[in-house]
Parts: C-alpha cells; sequence; structure tokens
C-alpha cells in the first residue's frame, strides 16, 4: 500500500492511497494488528510529496468527522464519507473486494448492498462478519465511477 497516514486510533490506522499516478485516491482503514512492517520515507522533499503540493493535496486529511474507533463507527463514518465502501477479507480472499452500501451495521455484523463491476445494484445484500474485514477502502476513483454508473440503489428485498 501506497500512502500517508492521516489517523490512528486504537484499532486502526487511516491512510489517504495513493494512485500510480501519485494523485490522492480515497482513503483506506487498516486493522493495526494486520500491518506487519511500515516504511516510512522522512524526506520531506520526496516527489510524490512535490506532486501532492504541486495538485493541491497537500497535507492529506482525514474526511470530516471520521471515527477509527469500533469497526462499527468506523464504517458509518467511512459511509458518510463516501457513497460506496470497499471491504476486503484477505485472510479469506487475498484479491478480492465486496463494493456497495452499507444496509445494515450490528456488533458483529455489516450487511452490503453490493454493485457489480459493471456498476449495476445486485439482488439481495451480503452479511459480512466484522471480525473478518480486514481492510476498508472509501472515497477512491473506482468506487465513485461505480457510484456514478450505478446511481441510488433498487429496493429489492433483501
Amino acid at each position: 500500500m501506497d500512502g500517508f497516514v492521516v489517523g490512528l486510533g486504537a484499532e486502526w490506522a487511516l491512510l489517504v492511497s495513493l494512485a500510480d499516478r501519485n494523485v490522492a485516491d480515497g482513503w483506506t482503514a487498516l486493522r493495526l494488528e494486520d500491518i506487519a512492517s511500515v516504511t516510512r520515507y522522512p524526506v520531506e522533499d520526496c516527489f510524490e510529496i512535490k506532486v501532492m503540493k504541486a495538485r493541491g493535496q497537500w497535507p492529506p486529511l482525514p474526511p470530516a468527522s471520521m471515527s477509527l474507533g469500533w469497526p462499527t463507527e468506523l464504517l458509518t463514518t467511512a459511509q458518510r464519507a463516501a457513497p460506496l465502501v470497499a471491504l476486503h477479507r484477505e485472510y479469506h480472499l487475498t484479491d478480492a473486494c465486496w463494493i456497495g452500501r452499507i444496509d445494515k451495521i450490528t456488533d458483529d455484523t455489516v450487511r452490503l448492498h453490493e454493485v457489480s463491476t459493471q456498476g449495476a445494484w445486485l439482488p439481495g445484500r451480503r452479511l459480512f462478519d466484522l471480525d473478518d474485514v480486514t481492510r476498508i477502502d472509501f472515497g477512491g476513483g473506482y468506487a465513485e465511477g461505480l457510484s456514478l454508473v450505478a446511481g441510488e440503489p433498487t429496493d429489492d428485498a433483501g
């Protein structure tokens, strides 16, 4: 992951993600217990920072009122910050995520109304155990594109 840490909670770290074009591309929340190593680039005039300064994206900031407490708080504030969220379960499937709008959150689960890779709302809802969610992405260009194509969710039974 390439990015800049913009928030740190008891259980989660929040990064501004960097896209290949050295542009801020949404936020990524990572569980602290899953972070194996961090490489810090202490050079304040590194290329990435210079590009972000030139684009008016420096210093990167978290979304307003972002909570990095319990997963329920994190998901609620992430959903307020962006129309879609991406949930990752990297211990189960390393190269997959589920993107959609949060339908319901309990203390143990989150229910997601998914969007397909073509920007269509899928029928039904998918239920995730919060203990299995290792990463949450929101506000990035891909999810924004899906949201623009999908529009508002349908009111199917779920």
